[in-house]
């Protein structure tokens, strides 16, 4: 696979990083086909001292899903990674209406179909989950593991309980990754270390065309004034401070409106074991009159493994079918999404494993 890195234009001319991930090699024009987008604050790309397309952690699924018939885009949100602009809030909402843009954009595009289909974990599929307020006609729906449907109740403070250790350790990973900072990513623990270590890792990948790095020096620069979680832990008592005009839940009346008035089909796979994921899925599926399929199990955040306490000694841990960036996706969820953008809306259905 080769990766193409350029810079697109959202609302007010910011401009998002993205990645494009192409064989190799591949007709010129490449073919049309579906494009799968992820959207994430944990940079798109990675810069090494010598760069090999196989060393990015999304290369295998963009393998994946070519072999499949399908494109891999991904996506830098507002304020991270090499795109530009700040952050008024985890996912506020300029960054729900970049999402709109994004898509249109790519349906655009020689190499893609028309059709785009959401997709992530965690951060990403969160922004799975707000993708589906955009009414792009070329948005065909979306598929996701382990988002927070709401993150004070079921993320920032379960029970009413501020969650301190993960406001901070979370806040200092991003911070770090909003400036670039190599060393400060690896430093909290939170990802850790590749047992190569750090040092052939430069930071987030620049697009293509930015050869001296200014474009993200600038990029990064803006970054600095970047809404941090960590900053307002001690603002979290009640959830009226947590839930503001800038960063709207998915369940706020503006974007579940939108949502089931755009009708746009969307897979949630979720473990019951994983914070509060599997109950956000249950809620969206509870009170919204929207195509939900909900698939739920004994999995860990990323899908991979099981995580049941009561297996049988010396059973298989591995989870077939995860969604986890790189290997083990369901494909299926994919392709019902596209056969049925048309007339045959997927219908409100659950599924427990």
């Amino acid at each position: 696979m080769d990766l193409i890195n350029q810079y697109m234009a959202a609302q007010g001319g910011t401009q998002l990083a993205i990645s494009v991930w192409l064989a190799q090699p591949e007709k010129k024009p490449p073919q049309p086909r579906p494009v799968i987008l992820v959207t994430t604050r944990y940079w798109r790309a990675i810069n090494f001292q010598v760069n090999r397309p196989e060393q990015q952690g999304y290369h295998g699924f963009a393998e994946l899903i070519h072999q499949q018939g399908y494109r891999l885009v991904v996506a830098d949100a507002r304020g991270s990674g090499a795109s530009f602009g700040s952050r008024q809030a985890e996912v506020d909402h300029h960054e729900v209406s970049d999402l709109h843009d994004i898509i249109d954009w790519l349906s655009q595009q020689p190499w893609c179909d028309g059709r785009v289909i959401t997709t992530g974990t965690s951060y990403s599929a969160i922004t799975t989950l707000y993708s589906l307020v955009s009414d792009s006609k070329a948005l065909a729906g979306g598929v996701c593991r382990a988002p927070d449907f709401d993150m004070y109740r079921h993320l920032f403070a379960p029970g009413g309980i501020i969650n301190r250790w993960f406001i901070t350790a979370w806040g200092r990973l991003t911070a770090a990754q909003d400036a670039n900072d190599v060393e400060a990513v690896f430093a909290g623990g939170y990802f850790p270390a590749p047992k190569e270590g750090i040092n052939h890792i430069l930071g987030v990948k620049p697009v293509d065309t930015d050869h001296d790095q200014q474009q993200l020096a600038v990029a990064v620069g803006q970054h600095a004034i970047n809404f941090n979680i960590a900053n307002v832990i001690d603002e979290l008592d009640y959830i009226d401070q947590f839930i503001t005009d800038k960063n709207l839940q998915v369940y706020d009346p503006v974007y579940q409106t939108a949502i089931e008035k755009n009708r746009k089909p969307l897979v949630i796979r979720c473990g019951w074991h994983d914070a509060g994921t599997a109950l956000g899925a249950l809620a969206m599926y509870a009170t919204f009159n929207h195509p939900i399929h909900i698939i739920l199990g004994p999995f860990n955040h990323d899908g991979s493994h099981h995580v049941d306490p009561f297996l049988a000694e010396g059973q298989s841990t591995e989870a077939k079918g995860g969604m986890d960036e790189g290997r083990g996706w369901r494909m299926d969820g994919f392709k019902s999404l596209l056969d049925r953008q048309a007339e045959t809306p997927l219908p409100k259905t659950d599924s427990f494993r």
